[in-house]
């Protein structure tokens, strides 16, 4: 498995690896959680570009007004009809300091060679932003799931008298396709309506023939049991109905295994 690159809280980070995570002041949908150092930098670099890039365009705005309040004039002088009017607005644009605008122009250079270089870091670094994120999402899926399985396993096994190992594939094959999901609480819950876990599995286990007929040990096998190639071919099928997720066919056929091996 990939190395997860943030966690929900610090506690959940490994001893050895605590020292290199930080946490999120910067990325506004994680927030509080704890992300690797490297990201972190790279999430506040990013966010501060942002910010450089909105200050950049809005001088750039302020910059633009000016010079096209500028050339407005410039504008009516070549328009005017009479040289008393030429001469008059002509002592009125001197009089508004014309070197302010090479100045303004040259900062509108300057700014523009800031933004340029910002995109350009920009189109360098976001990438590799993504594809953590898309990573850090690929291992959080694959913790949960893997949490899942735990809490699915530990709760049928506190259910006296069912087949454990089937209840606990069937579950949580349920969890993968959403009959099973996480509450606001993140206990795992039916869809449906909310029913507790436990009192899910034990009802399930009763009706779907899951529970165990003989608890206090192995039954002695019948006449006639059918042959070792028998249990391959019903595991093969098992795991192709595993494979397509049903739950219904792979009960039936972990039943018809667990009594030639009972």
């Amino acid at each position: 498995m990939a190395l997860t690159t943030r966690y929900n809280s610090q506690d959940e980070i490994p001893e050895d690896v605590r020292q290199d995570f930080v946490e999120d002041t910067v990325n506004e949908q994680f927030k509080g959680t704890w992300v690797s150092k490297d990201v972190f930098n790279l999430e506040k670099a990013l966010a501060a570009e942002r910010r450089e890039h909105k200050d950049t365009k809005d001088k750039l705005g302020t910059l633009t007004g000016q010079l096209q309040s500028v050339q407005s004039e410039i504008d009516k002088i070549h328009e005017l009809g009479s040289l008393e009017e030429l001469i008059a607005l002509r002592k009125k644009a001197d009089e508004a300091n014309p070197p302010d605008i090479e100045q303004l122009k040259k900062t509108n250079a300057e700014m523009r060679a800031q933004l340029k270089e910002a995109m350009k870091w920009r189109s360098e670094n976001e990438p590799r932003l993504a594809e953590l994120e898309a990573e850090n999402a690929k291992n959080r899926q694959e913790a949960d799931r893997a949490s899942a399985r735990e809490t699915i396993a530990k709760t049928v096994k506190e259910i006296q008298g069912v087949n454990a190992d089937a209840l606990t594939e069937v579950l949580y094959f349920q969890y993968l396709a959403g009959t099973l999901k996480r509450n606001e609480s993140s206990d795992i819950v039916t869809a449906a309506d909310g029913a507790d876990l436990e009192e899910y599995a034990a009802k399930y286990a009763k009706d779907h023939g899951l529970l165990l007929q003989n608890v206090s040990g192995k039954s002695t096998p019948p006449t006639g049991a059918p042959s070792g190639s028998t249990l391959a071919s019903l595991k093969k099928q098992y795991e192709d109905a595993k494979q397509k997720k049903d739950t219904t066919a792979m009960l039936r056929i972990k039943n018809e295994i667990d009594k030639l091996t009972s």
